[in-house]
């Protein structure tokens, strides 16, 4: 489905700049009619997913309708403009929000649930920036982080990390994702995001729609294995290989 709306996005984009060459389109509109596609794109996947993501179809309708007052109020139709449906539209993006992390269970209102032992001094954010291993840490379980609005950074290279497999799950909803993993240790390691780009050992994805990358690095010799998994709605996502002995700042 993902690749269906990626589709028509694609077309629509294509037909408008077309018939711009042509002097059929204005090219004042051609951003607003960008902004409409992008939201109806945004919103479409909200609806058609397994349960339906209040954000995302918030998001979209939101984005869309920016898009579609300024063509209108250039035309003369309305006196309500693109700018001030993004003014008065943050308010109900917020409500969206909130209920998504209510109602999707993949959506933890905890901001960081760590097994193993955990810092009282451990950040827990639903908006702003969250993260983890700045000094050094211990990880002897799976291991849980999660943000809503904000950056999130985590590095494993400063963690002792003891002999086994871990799973280590990273969920946003817009915000920019940054994971140090050491070299010393075999990873499985996947990110997928709806708009931006996916950065994993060196190779990239990008786009808008479903974008999706897995890397998967054996250690010989190496009794860790770890598996990353990287969710996010708006934002890039970055999982790099750093050197395991040390300590990074």
């Amino acid at each position: 489905m993902g690749r269906y709306f990626a589709g028509l996005l694609l077309i629509a984009l294509g037909v408008v700049f077309l018939l711009e060459t042509m002097g059929f389109a204005p090219i004042r509109s051609s951003g607003s009619v960008v902004m409409i596609l992008v939201g109806l794109l945004i919103a479409g996947r909200g609806i058609v997913g397994r349960r339906p993501n209040l954000f995302k179809i918030g998001l979209g309708l939101w984005i869309g309708a920016i898009g579609l007052f300024s063509i209108l109020s250039r035309a003369g139709v309305t006196t309500l403009t693109g700018g001030d449906v993004a003014r008065r539209g943050w308010p109900l993006l917020l409500i969206c929000m909130g209920l998504s992390l209510l109602l999707d269970r993949r959506l933890r209102m905890i901001a960081i649930f760590a097994g193993g032992r955990r810092s009282a001094e451990t950040p827990t954010r639903i908006v702003g920036d969250v993260t983890q291993g700045d000094e050094p840490w211990t990880l002897d379980e799976d291991l849980t982080l999660y943000t809503a609005v904000g950056d999130l950074r985590l590095d494993l290279s400063t963690a002792t990390i003891t002999p086994g497999r871990h799973r280590v799950e990273v969920e946003q909803v817009v915000g920019d994702t940054l994971v140090y993993v050491p070299d010393t240790v075999s990873v499985c390691a996947s990110g997928e995001t709806t708009i931006g780009e996916v950065a994993i050992f060196g190779d990239h994805r990008s786009g808008v729609g479903h974008v999706y990358l897995k890397k998967e690095e054996v250690v010989p010799g190496s009794d860790v294995e770890l598996i990353i998994e990287a969710r996010l709605r708006i934002g890039d996502i970055r999982i790099e290989r750093v050197p395991g002995a040390g300590f990074r700042v």
